[in-house]
């Protein structure tokens, strides 16, 4: 039981520090602040807690468990740090809980296969890096946005970087495997 405590403290941790970045105005905390703010990185956060809670339904207990207590530390945080009501945020925070609950047991189950051999744990592996990667393609940081910041090019190159580096240590993986 205390592998879904850590899915409680992991999501705590990552909405928490989604909206504290949010608000901060150095370049890190913006750099941080695109990085948490993308569906990856969400997505990412539910695979960890599917990886390390272990057998399959703890690991799809564990996605929807990260998800939920980070959406509401988000904003929860946000209503502290902008002096809202928290009330404010319902309907945002309904519509989150919702696609928590829904996808936050397939990521989870995706980061408990990351521990299997062969084809199934390198395609667990490549999820995130994967989605990641299309994200970056499909809708980089400061899309639709007039002017293009350093920090959002510097977020898209972390993940770019990182992406590719994970990637490359699950293909490694697998191939050592095989031999």
């Amino acid at each position: 039981m205390w592998r879904l405590g850590g899915a409680f403290a992991l999501g705590a941790s990552f909405g928490a520090t989604a909206s504290l970045c949010n608000s901060g105005s150095s370049q890190l905390a913006v750099v941080v602040s695109l990085l948490l703010g993308a569906g990856w990185a969400w997505a990412g956060l539910a695979v960890t807690s599917g990886w390390l809670a272990g057998p399959l339904d703890r690991a799809a207990l564990a996605g929807v468990i990260s998800l939920l207590v980070a959406t509401t530390a988000y904003y929860a945080l946000d209503s502290e740090l902008r002096e809202e009501p928290f009330g404010l945020y319902q309907q945002e925070l309904h519509r989150w809980w919702l696609a928590s609950a829904i996808c936050g047991p397939l990521l989870g189950v995706v980061g408990a296969y990351v521990h299997l051999p062969g084809v199934c744990g390198l395609l667990a592996a490549l999820t995130v890096p994967a989605g990641a990667l299309v994200q970056m393609v499909v809708y980089p940081p400061g899309a639709g946005n007039l002017i293009v910041t350093p920090e959002m090019r510097l977020a898209q190159a972390i993940v770019l970087v990182a992406s590719g580096l994970v990637a490359v240590a699950a293909l490694v993986r697998f191939f050592a495997q095989q031999r």
